[in-house]
């Protein structure tokens, strides 16, 4: 009887007035499409969304069935074929294109090193490019903030270019050695690479950690560093649980940048073993937005700059400020280094290409435009013990970083060789060095 109650139809029709019925409409649609997309910000939810946890199991969970399938789809299409290619082929490619007959170096032999291992900080920072430093002027648009005083201070190498133009295969390259941007989500992702920047760490008994304040579902990167010998993978979603108040600072890009290195100040104070490090900040992103607890430094927009950067929807002074405070965030993590009686910590930053949306001269701004800085930082402890040779004038590129921190942090350690240099130690043989 209840039941025929409920199902029972009424014989009449009650017509909605046909402004209700318009308006009833409109807001079915918006709302289907807000579902649809994920998101009201910038961009839609997509796949490097898909991080929302740190347990694996939730994370496979967040796409439904359909999702997944296109997924896959889209990556076999887009997959990387490898050839097999044997060792020799290999020695005989490295010695006609680097002038070197062996697929490994070794770092010397160092007892203090071994006594003493430092923290290895490794810095990639977003869009830090030559480009958009060659406006910093400290007076009145100041790009650098806190960042000045340690780029004065410590090595410096300005004449440096990137990998690429491009984050993923800037990072692919810096930390697999490897020219494939997609090789962690291509059909060789299962595969444990030789040769990585983590592995001679791990052999010397380091705790290697990757940290970013961005979703690390991009390029799959929560499941493919572990398989690389990462013993931990740090995303928005671990920052997010140990610091819920910067959940209103989340951008469609992750959490701001110092979220991450109070992070890593906080695993450094905190671990007994020697850490290695890698942090890739997000936040120099569009739409170019810091946290409100920022001061900025002073900014001007020069007709120069304005020229370049074009007619854009997002302002300039909003952009040179994002860069600001993502520079200003790196030079406080230092600050916080040299101010610290833990450890010793060598750092390293670089950026990972050169800051876009600004047009460049062409021929005569090749070098500007595809260039990025290289930091050093190496404890008077440890250089005591190392032949430092720095010249400001040294040509490099992403492929000399690791060489570098390998010889100023490592004993003994035997890493693979991509015809990178050392930039800081004297050597018998410099092919790249100015005189």
């Amino acid at each position: 009887m209840i039941s025929r109650r409920f199902t029972q139809t009424s014989t009449q029709s009650k017509r909605w007035p046909l402004l209700v019925a318009v308006v009833y409409g409109l807001i079915s649609i918006t709302v289907f499409f807000v579902a649809a997309r994920g998101s009201i910000g910038t961009f839609p939810l997509r796949q490097a969304n898909a991080q929302v946890s740190e347990l694996v199991v939730l994370n496979k969970l967040t796409p439904n069935g359909f999702m997944a399938i296109d997924w896959a789809i889209k990556a076999r299409k887009a997959d990387t074929k490898f050839v097999d290619v044997s060792l020799q082929e290999g020695e005989a490619l490295l010695t006609s294109v680097v002038g070197n007959d062996e697929l490994f170096t070794q770092t010397p032999k160092n007892a203090y090193l071994e006594q003493h291992q430092p923290n290895v900080v490794l810095a990639v920072m977003e869009s830090l490019g030559t480009n958009m430093l060659a406006f910093d002027d400290p007076k009145t648009n100041d790009m650098l903030g806190s960042l000045r005083q340690h780029f004065q201070q410590d090595f410096l190498f300005e004449r440096f270019v990137s990998a690429d133009n491009g984050t993923a295969p800037s990072m692919a390259q810096i930390m697999f050695n490897s020219p494939v941007q997609s090789i962690s989500q291509s059909s060789a992702q299962n595969l444990t690479l030789a040769g990585t920047a983590f592995e001679p760490y791990k052999q010397a008994g380091y705790k290697t950690i990757f940290v970013s304040p961005g979703n690390m579902a991009w390029r799959d990167y929560m499941s493919y560093l572990p398989k690389q010998g990462v013993d931990r993978v740090i995303d928005q979603n671990t920052l997010l649980s140990q610091y819920p108040e910067s959940a209103k600072y989340m951008t469609d890009w992750g959490l701001p940048d110092d979220v991450a290195f109070k992070y890593v100040e906080k695993l450094l104070s905190e671990e007994t073993q020697p850490l290695f490090i890698i942090l890739l900040s997000v936040t120099n992103h569009p739409p170019y937005v810091t946290p409100d607890y920022y001061s900025p430094y002073p900014t001007r927009v020069s007709d120069d700059y304005r020229t370049r950067a074009g007619q854009g929807q997002i302002s300039p002074e909003g952009i040179q400020t994002t860069f600001q405070y993502s520079a200003d965030s790196l030079g406080q993590f230092i600050s916080h280094i040299k101010q610290s009686s833990e450890r010793p910590t060598v750092v390293a930053a670089t950026g990972d290409h050169q800051m876009r949306r600004i047009a460049a001269t062409m021929p005569q701004e090749t070098l500007l435009d595809k260039g990025v800085p290289f930091y050093l930082y190496v404890p008077e402890s440890i250089q005591a013990q190392l032949n430092i040779r720095y010249d400001a004038n040294r040509i490099g590129s992403h492929k000399d970083i690791m060489p570098s921190l390998y010889h100023v942090s490592l004993s003994n350690a035997r890493y693979l060789n991509v015809g990178g240099e050392i930039l800081s130690l004297s050597r018998t043989t410099l092919p790249w060095h100015l005189v």
